[in-house]
């Protein structure tokens, strides 16, 4: 299973008020694909407790899953038609679209010679060049960076991370936070930073049947999401 390392505090979040329904699994619009792993626990779990634990998360327009991909195709596995979820408006300015941060557990100049192999570019610049701000306006499409260097990438972004999702998805730990990510790299943890999708682009791939590599997008929310230990016999 891959590994996810939050920083943002929900303690202080109010809880979502929002009905919980459920919806058709056959309706949903996926947007990334999943990790093997992940699936085959939840599984098993899932065999075993008969409890789903937490709601999806779906677009009220669209059907889009905003969060909830392995739970959604672990059920599908498991031969069940429905889900429950809460049905939000991802218009919704409260709600944000991030990405991951992922650090891979290999040396920076492993992971810069299989990106010299592909139809990218790669420049080494200054590690004081790095700046977040920047990155965000797609002058480039990521940083390849450990505490002492750091690489500008230009390339196709889906690509890139195509890549390491084949080479090195066991070897992966995911940050929220940039600069956390950053500070548990050395040079034989290396991190991509790379900017986030937009809403639209999201929903506009999705809706032609694309789906973007593991851990493509991180919704931030402005709520907490209440358990509802769901017993899927009822489903």
């Amino acid at each position: 299973m891959s590994i996810e390392i939050r920083s943002e505090d929900d303690n202080m979040k109010p809880y979502l008020d929002h009905p919980v329904e459920l919806i058709e699994l056959s309706k949903l619009l996926p947007h990334e694909m999943t990790i093997r792993s992940e699936i085959e626990w939840l599984i098993k779990d899932l065999k075993m407790n008969k409890i789903l634990i937490w709601p999806i998360l779906v677009d009220k327009n669209t059907n889009l899953i905003l969060d909830g991909h392995h739970r959604v195709f672990a059920m599908k596995e498991l031969g069940y038609n429905k889900i429950p979820a809460h049905i939000l408006n991802y218009d919704d300015e409260m709600i944000k679209l991030d990405t991951w941060y992922p650090v891979i557990n290999i040396p920076t100049d492993d992971l810069i010679n299989i990106l010299k192999e592909t139809p990218v570019i790669v420049k080494k610049v200054e590690k004081s060049n790095l700046n977040y701000e920047l990155l965000k306006s797609r002058n480039f499409t990521c940083y390849v960076v450990n505490k002492f260097e750091l690489y500008e990438i230009e390339g196709d972004r889906d690509k890139i991370f195509e890549i390491i999702r084949i080479n090195f998805m066991d070897k992966i730990t995911y940050y929220d936070n940039y600069k956390i990510a950053l500070d548990n790299t050395d040079a034989e943890n290396t991190c991509v930073l790379a900017w986030s999708y937009g809403k639209d682009e999201v929903r506009k791939f999705a809706k032609t049947g694309g789906v973007y590599d593991p851990k493509t997008t991180r919704h931030v929310l402005p709520f907490k999401v209440k358990k509802i230990h769901y017993d899927i016999a009822d489903l």
